[in-house]
């Protein structure tokens, strides 16, 4: 028979698989998936399996009297992976865009050998010497500190790339640095007390409460634009600039876009401009005759760093304008500098500025 706890844990974890699983369907049936629409449907994939492994546990052990060890076994798969794809996410978000090459498979040295222990944990207690469901009642071995510490030390690094980034593009009060602050707290602080045997610790406050983050950090994301937003300063400054602009990053995606463009072209739209493809932008902007010279100027410049002028008669208006295209390029593949678009680091933008 359940006991009340593990009802009411069974009852939550449900709940929140319920919830991650419309989360990951909404990133998957995203068009144009970016690389952090990516890592998150990894991060949803382990932070699922991980509490799927919990419920499974919870009813296979207490009905069905199942050794407890071959679903911890199982939850660790995510537990280890988790902390390192959330370092992925973080990076991801300071840069647009991470070129993953053999130096970051290093990461994955201590998650590798954190399962292989656990599953040989019977034959030498370095994991555990003695594991329970009730965190006080756990005697753990010597390995664990090793993989405890190097969980902690790669959300550190990650917490404090996603605050740092978050405060910078959107102000320290912002719903989104908040959001981003508390997600990630919470589990940390929790754990620790539960480490330092200060409060009651149950195995399933930690797959809670880590599902309570990512759920933070969806909503920062999906529901705030978290990565899309400009500092206010920033933005007033750009639209009191007599010429309009467009930044493109190598998608062909528009990410950002002054006042002057929108009065200029008479957006009706403006709050479906970011994320749009350029073509489609360009067509409701009325410049659909100009899509093509358009597209070859930019694939001029698009692998330099040159600066491509020309002028265009605009028929929509009836005017000409001096055109201006150009690329920036860091040489890690990544941008990393751009005055005052440096929150848009990708590995290619055009920069389009129109002049009477």
């Amino acid at each position: 028979m359940l006991t009340k706890e593990d009802s009411l844990a069974l009852g939550v974890l449900i709940f929140l698989c319920l919830l991650l699983t419309f989360l990951l369907n909404y990133v998957l049936n995203k068009k144009n998936k970016k690389q952090l629409d990516k890592m998150f449907c990894v991060l949803f994939l382990l932070m699922l399996f991980w509490m799927l492994c919990m419920i499974l546990q919870i009813v296979c052990v207490n009905i069905f009297n199942v050794n407890i060890k071959y679903f911890f076994y199982l939850c660790h798969i995510g537990i280890c992976f988790m902390p390192v794809v959330l370092l992925f996410i973080a990076l991801i978000f300071s840069r647009t865009k991470v070129e993953f090459s053999k130096k970051h498979l290093w990461l994955f040295l201590i998650p590798v050998l954190s399962i292989i222990i656990l599953w040989t944990n019977d034959f030498h207690h370095l994991f555990y010497e003695y594991y329970s469901t009730v965190y006080e009642d756990t005697v753990v071995g010597p390995y664990f500190y090793v993989h405890t510490y190097y969980t902690y030390f790669l959300c550190g690094i990650a917490l404090y790339i996603l605050v740092k980034y978050s405060i910078k593009n959107s102000g320290f009060f912002s719903k989104q640095a908040v959001l981003i602050l508390v997600g990630a707290l919470v589990p940390i602080i929790t754990n620790v007390l539960g480490f330092l045997r200060i409060i009651p610790f149950s195995i399933y406050i930690t797959p809670i409460t880590f599902a309570f983050t990512i759920i933070c950090f969806s909503f920062a994301i999906f529901k705030f634009n978290l990565f899309k937003v400009a500092p206010i300063a920033l933005q007033r400054i750009v639209d009191r600039i007599s010429d309009s602009y467009l930044v493109l990053n190598d998608d062909y995606a528009v990410i950002d876009f002054n006042q002057t463009y929108i009065t200029t072209f008479h957006i009706k739209n403006v709050s479906t401009i970011r994320g749009k493809r350029m073509d489609s932008f360009l067509k409701d902007s009325g410049l659909e005759k100009n899509i093509n010279d358009i597209k070859k100027h930019i694939e001029k410049v698009r692998n330099n760093e040159k600066i491509d002028t020309f002028r265009m008669y605009i028929e929509k208006i009836d005017k000409y304008f001096n055109i201006e295209i150009s690329s920036i390029i860091d040489k890690r593949s990544i941008i990393r500098n751009f005055d005052t678009f440096q929150r848009y680091n990708t590995a290619y933008r055009g920069y389009g500025k129109l002049k009477r």
